[in-house]
């Protein structure tokens, strides 16, 4: 969720047109969009709120599969689940507690135009999206699944030179 809205967040700012001086904003039905920026204002968006995100959010990751993976009963992997999906919030809840109402308001109804969105380019491009998503959805479920694998194999250090040799000491004779 964090990473691809990153990313997508990082395309919109991409694709907008650049200007000299200023930054064009059109405003349609109480919302405004914001359909062209300097590229210095593009930079330091990059550099202060998408790059700080995408980090965190690739940190918490890593460290949450680790403490995930450490977690030795079912019960308390729920309440781990739990507590990491706090963590994940946190950074809204301390938003929606310090921020005032009037500029969460005005936060919500600033928007970054995105040629993606456009009603035309989504009429032209109906028969393709509904394909492109899937794939997209596919890539990202490989991926997430490569990682996952990667980790448990690879990067894992709960279990220091674990080679997966239980199942040797889990037979019927040790059992009984």
């Amino acid at each position: 969720g964090e990473l691809r809205a990153c990313l997508r967040w990082m395309s919109d700012l991409h694709y907008l047109p650049s200007v000299e001086t200023g930054a064009n904003l059109v405003s349609i039905n109480e919302e405004c969009f914001i359909i062209s920026t300097r590229i210095r204002s593009r930079w330091i968006l990059y550099l202060a709120a998408i790059l700080p995100k995408f980090c965190i959010a690739g940190v918490v990751w890593y460290v949450g599969c680790r403490w995930l993976a450490s977690t030795p009963a079912f019960g308390d992997l729920i309440l781990n689940s739990c507590a990491l999906s706090f963590v994940m919030d946190v950074d809204e809840i301390i938003y929606a507690a310090l921020v005032p109402e009037s500029v969460r308001m005005q936060v919500e109804r600033t928007k970054v135009f995105s040629t993606r969105l456009c009603t035309k380019r989504l009429v032209e491009q109906w028969k393709v999206i509904p394909v492109k998503s899937f794939g997209t959805t596919l890539l990202h479920l490989g991926f997430a699944m490569f990682l996952t694998w990667f980790y448990i194999f690879h990067w894992q250090s709960v279990l220091p030179a674990y080679r997966w040799d239980v199942s040797e000491h889990c037979t019927d004779e040790y059992l009984a």
